[in-house]
């Protein structure tokens, strides 16, 4: 049981990272899932550099880092100009390509994938201590200047654009970003099942970090920390029978979320009134909604 519950977190900090990486790019009006192909690049960069080069995981996690954070860019510089939805299905096609890349080619094992991957025993503690760092670097960006302009950008783009906000690079900033956590989040993934296969990252790990994302609210930062947890625990806790069946029941629920609260369980006006009750308990005057 104890290791049942270790698994769980490591996989719910993945998802919280993963599920970040959306966030920070819908803030400014943008349907970003190029995390999920740079995880998959991540992952096999790092497993790749343990197992048949022999180097340290921590140097396998740097150099995967970098590279995710080099190729996120490069594809940010194209993608950033494009609209929420058309930036939506090119990287939902470019998820396609890296895993039609990895499965052609035999240099990473091809259909058979990487096996045998020495696993970390800290790891966990890495894990969530990288998910406290994001979750600290995500809170300031929201909070600054950085956070109004992406904010603004979402709301009216003209309105934007005639404050002199700079969309394109605002979008390769979020991008990048999302990306390389991405990456990050990958080599975590490669390190804790210990093998990989090009069908690790398919539709069905894009469809859950949509539904842990939107169902959780998209609105906050808190909506993917409080949900994931959640939804993830349909997969792990509950019998075979039932978990066989976990895509189709995520579907289900974002579709019905969707359709009567779009803003997801968690907006910012749910958090205003906790903030508030917080600020009321502690004596403090409440600041309006």
């Amino acid at each position: 049981m104890f290791i049942i519950m270790i698994n769980f977190l490591q996989m719910t900090a993945i998802y919280i990272l993963l599920g970040w990486g959306v966030y920070i790019n819908y803030r400014m009006g943008q349907l970003y899932y190029g995390n999920v192909p740079m995880m998959a690049i991540g992952a096999y960069v790092s497993a790749f550099i343990v197992v048949n080069i022999g180097w340290p995981h921590w140097l396998a996690i740097l150099i995967a880092f970098g590279v995710g954070m080099l190729i996120s860019f490069i594809i940010a510089l194209g993608l950033a100009r494009a609209e929420a939805f058309g930036t939506a299905i090119a990287t939902m096609g470019l998820l396609f390509i890296v895993q039609t890349i990895i499965r052609n080619l035999e240099l990473v094992g091809a259909m058979y994938g990487l096996i045998n991957i020495p696993k970390v025993s800290y790891l966990p503690l890495v894990t969530w201590a990288t998910v406290f760092i994001v979750g600290f670097i995500i809170y300031k960006i929201d909070r600054c200047r950085l956070g109004r302009a992406m904010e603004t950008s979402f709301v009216d783009r003209d309105l934007a654009d005639t404050l002199g906000i700079n969309r394109y690079w605002l979008g390769v900033f979020s991008q990048t970003f999302a990306g390389t956590i991405g990456a990050l989040a990958g080599c975590y993934y490669a390190f804790t099942i210990a093998a990989l296969r090009p069908d690790h990252f398919n539709f069905a790990i894009l469809l859950r970090l949509i539904a842990f994302v939107f169902i959780g609210g998209a609105q906050t930062m808190w909506g993917v920390v409080f949900f994931t947890p959640i939804l993830w625990g349909i997969a792990a806790f509950v019998p075979s029978e039932i978990a066989a069946w976990r895509e189709m029941i995520f579907g289900v629920l974002l579709i019905v979320i969707l359709l009567i609260r779009p803003e997801g369980i968690i907006d910012r006006q749910l958090i205003r009134v906790i903030n508030n009750k917080i600020r009321q308990f502690q004596g403090r005057e409440p600041i309006g909604l």
